[in-house]
């Protein structure tokens, strides 16, 4: 099994500022969402789950941690019930597999996103990962980064890490 990197290694990349406005898609019980709201101690991290026991299981971590800046969603389908260029920046972490429609959590992801706001995702590496899901869904890096691009996204930055993940940073073009 590869070691992970910590969540605020990779948050490091995308949380910019501390009052920033972050979404984490597909958030669980909150372990990029925990360290991240931690790290916009001026700021507000959203967390987003279709699941609402995650969502619950993430606010009680929350309110034990003292974390008061943690809002969460429930959202059914593709719909990210956010006003347009709200948002500074976008976490989708190991969802496509759960995602019927990729397009459309793209073009969600923009329309939240204000313009040059931050894109990041993380996916399982195809080229490395030797657990996760079926292999006939993983998408190799640069795969990834030409989905982003065709949306509407520049990508700043692709790293094959923390293994075994992939991790594509973009950018909102106007």
């Amino acid at each position: 099994m590869h070691e992970l990197k910590t969540p605020d290694e990779v948050l490091a990349d995308l949380l910019h500022a501390a009052d920033s406005v972050v979404v984490d898609v597909g958030c669980g019980h909150g372990f990029f969402a925990l360290p991240g709201a931690r790290m916009l101690t001026g700021g507000t991290l959203i967390g987003i789950d279709a699941l609402q026991g995650n969502l619950d299981v993430l606010q009680r971590r929350a309110l034990a941690q003292g974390i008061g800046n943690l809002q969460t969603i429930r959202v059914q389908g593709m719909g990210l019930p956010l006003p347009d260029a709200s948002v500074d920046a976008v976490l989708v972490e190991r969802v496509f597999r759960d995602i019927p429609n990729w397009s459309s959590l793209r073009r969600e992801a923009r329309r939240i996103l204000r313009p040059g706001g931050q894109l990041c995702l993380l996916e399982w590496d195809d080229t490395v990962a030797t657990q996760g899901p079926s292999l006939d869904i993983w998408l190799a890096p640069e795969a990834l980064a030409q989905f982003v691009e065709s949306g509407g996204f520049r990508t700043i930055d692709i790293r094959r890490d923390p293994k075994p993940f992939v991790r594509v940073l973009a950018t909102r073009v106007a």
